[in-house]
């Protein structure tokens, strides 16, 4: 099927500037979910269970849309904010932000892009550039100075009206020996390739759903060497597909109707350490399960599990072999994969509101921490912070801010890691009501012997005490 072409009508207009090649940041958390494998997971310091600072809204800075944050390798950290005015049907105004991690301080500010905030639009890091989409009437892809924040090239999409999500960066030169851009667009179901440096759509793909919701993912390698990615559908059974870029402006589709038995909230999953399989959430509905192992090769199920009790939103953050999982009902749930089948190791469940964002630290011990944020349906939002024990869990912090805290934008728009621990929590413009940033860090001074900084001197701090002892990088 690699005579697939599919191109769509797409009227593209672009101002050019240098051509320069697309190239990930080798940040911790360059795009949406996390490192270059888009795990939702990184290795970190932690636990982050003290506020470092919060900033404001000034230009409508602190409204975050869900697209969520970026950090590059510097430690910037950049997001899209969302509809300044609160009104998910009018444009703009909406802009890209550039603030210190250290301070929170703005560094730089993009001119004013329009689109409709409610896009799910993130910000992904190149090496040389930032990109971003915008949704509207036409809809939009920047490239940007990284620095500046300035325009250097825009392609106007009049064809795709609601490009959703952050770009993708691949890794593969195509036949003009620049690097594609993949983009969601939800108005026609489809997925572009556009050349990162001429702005030219090389492909289209329309996907077998009736809805691209938000983002697609992850990216792969095929054995030949070819960049290839998964969509996974927010109808009622949400069939997924996965296709391969060949580079010719043609794709290949390797599977299609394929995937998990139901909805798909983000229209992505999360690719195993091993990479044999991608971990897709769904809903519940009709009774089913909500965590799926979907074989790379062929999109078939390897296992389900959540017994129909479960309900997920969003990526899970994946460690080793254990997926975690926010959903209704106030629940967290970390999953264990044995291979030829997944079980529920742990749950956690409050009984209020959602947790629509996970990601996940491992520090230099091997503990690992769980981040969560409520979606805000009450009007506040909430961070909770848990340790895995193993076979339990510890709440280490649930802190709304003393009822300060601001709501997210359907939960997405927040908790990237930095390689210093530090953990971004985003609100957005809901109800009339401006959002804030905010940073929590693993806290600064521990009790003697508390190794893990939750507060707490208990046998958790037994193993870190040991590598620290150990560690042959010390001086005498």
């Amino acid at each position: 099927m690699k005579n697939m072409n599919r191109i769509m009508a797409v009227a593209l207009s672009l101002s050019v500037s240098g051509a320069a090649l697309a190239q990930l940041d080798a940040g911790t958390w360059p795009t949406f979910r996390g490192n270059a494998e888009r795990t939702g997971s990184v290795t970190a310091p932690g636990p982050a269970i003290e506020l470092a600072w919060t900033m404001g809204t000034e230009f409508y800075a602190g409204s975050v849309s869900s697209g969520g944050f970026a950090i590059a390798a510097n430690g910037d950290v950049y997001y899209k904010t969302c509809d300044g005015d609160g009104d998910p049907g009018v444009d703009g105004p909406n802009y890209v932000i550039r603030i210190d991690s250290q301070t929170g301080e703005i560094l730089a500010r993009s001119a004013d892009i329009g689109g409709q905030g409610f896009n799910y639009g993130g910000v992904t890091i190149g090496v040389d550039r930032v990109y971003t989409v915008t949704n509207g009437s036409p809809s939009r892809l920047f490239a940007m100075n990284k620095i500046t924040l300035a325009t250097e090239q825009e392609y106007v999409l009049s064809g795709a009206p609601s490009l959703r999500g952050a770009p993708l960066i691949g890794d593969v030169l195509n036949d003009a020996g620049n690097r594609n851009l993949y983009v969601a667009d939800r108005g026609n179901s489809a997925i572009h390739a556009i050349d990162s440096v001429t702005g030219d759509v090389m492909w289209t793909y329309f996907t077998t759903v009736s809805h691209v919701f938000g983002k697609f993912g992850p990216m792969w390698l095929t054995n030949d060497g070819r960049q290839a990615m998964a969509f996974f559908g927010n109808d009622a059974l949400g069939p997924g597909s996965a296709i391969a870029d060949n580079g010719d402006n043609t794709f290949e589709v390797l599977w299609e109707d394929a995937g998990p038995g139901n909805f798909n909230w983000w229209g992505s999953g999360v690719m195993s350490a091993d990479g044999s399989r991608i971990y897709v959430t769904t809903f519940n509905d009709g009774g089913t399960d909500a965590l799926w192992a979907i074989s790379v090769a062929d999109g078939s199920i390897i296992w389900s599990a959540g017994g129909g009790i479960e309900n997920h939103f969003g990526r899970p953050a994946v460690v080793g072999n254990r997926i975690y999982c926010g959903g209704h009902d106030g629940r967290v749930v970390a999953y264990e994969d044995s291979g030829a089948s997944g079980a529920i190791v742990w749950t956690y469940a409050d009984g209020i509101d959602e947790h629509t964002a996970i990601s996940a630290a491992t520090d230099q011990s091997g503990t690992t921490y769980i981040y969560a944020s409520k979606q805000g349906n009450d009007g506040v939002g909430k961070l909770l912070v848990f340790r895995d024990d193993g076979e339990d869990f510890t709440l280490l912090l649930e802190t709304d801010l003393d009822g300060t805290m601001g709501r997210s934008i359907f939960g997405g728009n927040g908790l990237a890691i930095g390689a210093d621990g530090g953990v971004y929590v985003g609100s957005g413009v809901r109800d009339g009501a401006r959002g804030q940033v905010y940073k929590f860090m693993p806290i600064s001074e521990c009790e003697p012997c508390d190794m893990d900084c939750d507060g707490d001197v208990d046998a958790f701090d037994i193993e870190p005490f040991l590598a620290l002892l150990f560690d042959e990088n010390l001086p005498p």
